[in-house]
């Protein structure tokens, strides 16, 4: 859709979770955290913050996320 402007703007967003299939072959707990933790990523919008080189604030963002999943209570 085009704004008055004529600029692009999305109507929604859409989100992806990638798992690989080797999820599989963790413990059932394992395996249900993990997908906690990465829709906890989600949840939090962290794809926003592609721009970031890569290293830079990924722990702050993966221990936010791991905040998320402990007061969700999917703590291991």
């Amino acid at each position: 859709m085009f704004s008055r402007d004529e600029r692009y703007e999305p109507m929604l967003a859409v989100w992806l979770v990638c798992l690989s299939p080797d999820i599989l072959k963790r413990s059932k707990v394992e395996a249900i955290y993990t997908l906690a933790h990465e829709l906890a990523h989600v949840y939090l919008e962290h794809s926003k913050h592609f721009g970031i080189p890569k290293r830079e604030g990924l722990l702050e963002r993966e221990k936010e996320a791991d905040k998320q999943v402990i007061k969700w209570g999917f703590e291991l």
